[in-house]
Formats: structure tokens, sequence, C-alpha cells
């Protein structure tokens, strides 16, 4: 079951991925801009909800080690944003981990 349900979500994934890229390159700059924040405040919001409720921070040793997670764990998603074409490299600073 795992093996069909791997090879049926990579299908899904790689659709999403070229779906994505061809429908965001049609977006105006300032509306992927948009989109790109509100994705931005969504996952800030969903990781300081999760990390409190499982006290993360501690987990890592303290706040300002979260917080680099954190802004790590952002970036990496920026990464994966770009390649689906939401933003290109000026926009990319704006979208930089939030204090």
């Amino acid at each position: 079951i795992s093996h069909i349900i791997a090879r049926d979500e990579a299908r899904h994934f790689a659709f999403g991925k070229r779906y994505l890229a061809e429908t965001l390159s049609r977006l105006p700059a300032e509306e992927r801009l948009h989109i790109g924040l509100w994705l931005q405040r969504l996952w800030e919001a969903a990781v300081h909800d999760i990390s409190d409720h499982l006290g993360l921070a501690s987990r890592f040793v303290g706040r300002q080690k979260f917080e680099t997670w954190r802004n790590n764990a952002w970036m990496n998603r920026l990464e994966t944003l770009k390649c689906v074409g939401l933003f290109d490299g000026i926009q990319h600073p704006i979208l930089a981990p939030s204090a």
C-alpha cells in the first residue's frame, strides 16, 4: 500500500509543481508577492502555534536556537517557492524571515 501511495503522491507533487510554475508565471509580480507574504504569515503562525504547543523552543535549548532553526526552515521554503515561480530575485529579500 505504501508503494502505491508514494507513487500517487509523487504524481500529485509533480503535477502541482508544473501547474504552479505555469499559473504563477502569468500573475503580476505584485500579486505573486502578496501570495508570498500571505504564505509567510501563515507558515510563521503555524510554526509559532506548534512550537508553543509542543515546547519546541526548550527542546532547541533556548529561543534563539529555535529562531535560528525557524529562519533557516523558512529560507528552505523560499527556495521551493522560487522553484515554482512565486517570486524572482528582487522579491526574495522582502520574503526573508521576519524578526
